[in-house]
């Protein structure tokens, strides 16, 4: 490979120019150690083999991971779940009751829909801004997470956060479905934990006042 020519794809990247992978066996190890920021492009990366210095300059793929996910209505009369626009993040999800929301009232509602979320992913159900805009309508545990080994119905606990009554028709779209590839995540103890700029600061530790932004001061 020369220098400035595209290479091969190893791991989610490919490597512009700046190396002979020929040459540098090493650096299938270095990405496949994910050691390097996904999404970001890199240039100027440094790595020194042999007592030389290799510069490179890598970018994610700009190939579209699909995620097949199989849909089982349990109830043939409510609608299958689809994008409103191409492009779009999420499906939207029906309810598969009429029903009346009180103000101040929170129901689960079943969706008449069950999902194989493939191993590796996780589903998240959304609520729609426009039911939160018009009608005051929030999902309470958003985002509500559905693991990759449920089979069961999904269900929606919606919520009325304003002074009306909110009702809904069986069909209706009361959430949104949004599928998500999940890293696998392994928990280890340890005895203390690195420190950052940040350290133990929690709620309200950036302030809420625009001039209080950019400064640390006014943030302790």
């Amino acid at each position: 490979m020369a220098v400035g020519s595209v290479s091969r794809v190893f791991c989610g990247v490919e490597v512009l120019r700046g190396v002979d992978l020929r040459t540098c066996p090493w650096f299938r190890l270095v990405l496949g150690s994910r050691c390097l920021p996904r999404g970001r492009c890199l240039r100027g990366v440094k790595f020194r083999l042999d007592k030389r210095t290799y510069s490179v300059v890598v970018r994610p793929t700009s190939t579209m991971q699909k995620i097949k996910v199989s849909v089982l209505r349990l109830d043939d009369e409510v609608p299958f779940p689809r994008a409103a626009y191409a492009g779009d993040a999420a499906f939207d999800l029906p309810t598969a009751v009429d029903v009346e929301i009180l103000p101040g009232e929170r129901v689960k509602l079943p969706t008449g829909l069950a999902v194989a979320i493939p191993q590796g992913c996780a589903g998240l159900v959304l609520p729609r801004s426009g039911l939160a805009e018009r009608l005051g309508i929030g999902v309470v545990n958003s985002p509500g997470l559905i693991d990759s080994g449920y089979r069961g119905e999904i269900s929606v606990i919606l919520v009325n956060l304003s002074h009306e009554t909110a009702s809904f028709s069986k069909g209706d779209r009361i959430a949104q479905l949004m599928v998500l590839a999940v890293p696998s995540v392994q928990l280890a103890e340890a005895d203390r934990l690195n420190s950052t700029e940040r350290g133990g600061a929690g709620f309200g530790s950036t302030g809420w006042r625009r001039e209080h932004y950019n400064d640390p001061e006014a943030r302790k």
